[in-house]
This record gives C-alpha cells, sequence and structure tokens, in this order.
C-alpha cells in the first residue's frame, strides 16, 4: 500500500518529529518528505497528516512504539503516581485552610 519510504515519514511524523527533522533523520529533502507525505495521505484517503497517521496506526501500517512504551510505563506506576499526587493535594489543602482560618 505505501512505500518503505513513505511508510518511514508517516512513523516519524507519528512521533512528533517536524518535517525537516524527518528529511534530516532520512537524509532526504524537506520537498521529498513532503512529497512521501502528500502521498501517503491521498493512499490512505486522509484529510490531514494527524488523519493518516491515525489510519496507519488503526491499519497496522505504522507502529508507535515510544508511545506504547510511555503508556506502559504511566500504568505501571498510576497507583503510585495517583498516590503520591493525591497526598501532595491534601497537604496543599490543609495548608490553605489553616491560612485561611487564621
Amino acid at each position: 500500500m505505501l512505500t518503505p519510504a513513505q511508510t518511514r515519514a508517516l512513523d516519524l511524523a507519528s512521533n512528533g518529529y517536524k518535517i525537516v527533522e524527518i528529511a534530516f533523520i532520512m537524509g532526504i529533502s524537506v520537498r521529498t518528505v513532503e512529497a512521501h507525505l502528500s502521498e501517503a495521505r491521498s493512499r490512505l484517503d486522509a484529510n490531514n497528516t494527524t488523519h493518516a497517521v491515525a489510519k496507519g496506526l488503526r491499519g497496522g501500517i505504522i507502529k508507535m512504539i515510544a508511545f506504547a512504551c510511555a503508556i506502559n510505563a504511566l500504568s505501571t506506576n498510576y497507583e503510585e503516581d495517583m498516590r503520591a499526587q493525591s497526598r501532595v493535594s491534601s497537604r496543599t489543602v490543609r495548608t490553605a485552610r489553616k491560612d485561611s482560618k487564621a
């Protein structure tokens, strides 16, 4: 469906890289990156690059490995993070109440 270059450009876009950064990473010109992304949008029948990324992820054409790792790390520490945040919030509220009574 997509060429390897189009897939790579779309994959890099899915990880938040700007067109100039994608061009540098791939060793091609900015215009070539724009052409790859434009053709990928066309082949995926997408309205814009964000839409193309979404369709690429849903279709299994690209994988957002960095995003998956971040979600996994978040879910591993979620309960601990929420408890720590709750302790900070409680302290802040108690301090605020003391200050308002004084």
